[in-house]
């Protein structure tokens, strides 16, 4: 009898159960299934959710801190849980819960802080403005060729408010990456690429960018306008809107910015 065979068997019995009950019972299974020390060593070296990151720490930690030193006072930065609750990701952006790494007690390990910080921002009152470094770690097979990791590092920013501020959120966080990128890669050609569903660009007069009205990615994840941010024509960052604090909040003049740099990718540019 296949895994799947056995699953629907016990599935009936699974929905029954309240999430506490279904709590214990989990933490019970996995108690009962701790391996000895050979075994966890094996698993150390098969799994690529556990290995080191190839990060030059050293390097990474000076980038951080000059992240810090240059945001904005209007930014508040934050030390986010590298733990969020189950669900959080499913039920705002729409991904499997496959490609999310699920924990026994109703929580998961954070795959992008973006949806984090629009929980945080959905429970604080008036237009906010926050920043946080998280290590994520996501799910999915990687692609065969170099340069993509299980777990990384993600530099976000969000910005959430009432519809009509998005030309101004926008300008605040293109403001903080065009002044930390051009510190942290002096020399490096730093590019802007809108791609604009509202009429959003009429509103960023004197903003340099560039229209990208064919971008694939994104669509269906973001609303109104994305972009991405290039240095040295490698992609390095990635941002737009979405509709989480609205729903979070069941009031539809809410708008959410979200953006964020690939730490890794970063540090490799950077001089």
């Amino acid at each position: 009898m296949s895994w799947r065979d056995r699953f629907k068997d016990l599935r009936g019995g699974l929905d029954e159960l309240s999430d506490r009950d279904l709590q214990s019972l989990l933490l019970e299974v996995f108690a009962a299934r701790v391996p000895g020390p050979e075994r966890v060593l094996q698993r150390f070296r098969e799994s690529r959710f556990v290995q080191p990151s190839p990060l030059d720490v050293r390097k990474s930690a000076r980038l951080l801190a000059l992240a810090w030193e240059l945001l904005p006072e209007r930014f508040e930065a934050i030390e986010l849980s590298p733990l969020a609750p189950l669900g959080t990701c499913a039920a705002l952006a729409t991904v499997s819960q496959n490609k999310v790494v699920s924990t026994a007690r109703h929580c998961e390990v954070s795959a992008d802080p973006s949806q984090v910080l629009a929980l945080e921002c959905a429970q604080r009152t008036g237009a906010v403005d926050l920043a946080a470094w998280q290590r994520v770690v996501r799910a999915q097979a990687l692609p065969p060729e170099p340069g993509y990791y299980a777990h990384f590092g993600i530099l976000a920013l969000a910005s959430a408010g009432r519809r009509g501020f998005e030309a101004e959120a926008l300008r605040r966080h293109w403001a903080f990456y065009r002044t930390f990128l051009q510190q942290a890669a002096p020399g490096a050609c730093m590019e802007i690429r809108l791609t604009d569903w509202c009429g959003l660009a009429d509103s960023l007069q004197g903003e340099q960018f560039v229209l990208d009205p064919e971008r694939v990615s994104g669509r269906g994840y973001y609303q109104r306008a994305c972009f991405k941010i290039y240095l040295n024509g490698v992609d390095v960052g990635d941002g737009g809107f979405t509709d989480w604090t609205a729903r979070l909040r069941s009031d539809r003049r809410e708008a959410f910015l979200s953006s964020g740099l690939g730490w890794e990718r970063l540090v490799r540019l950077a001089t």
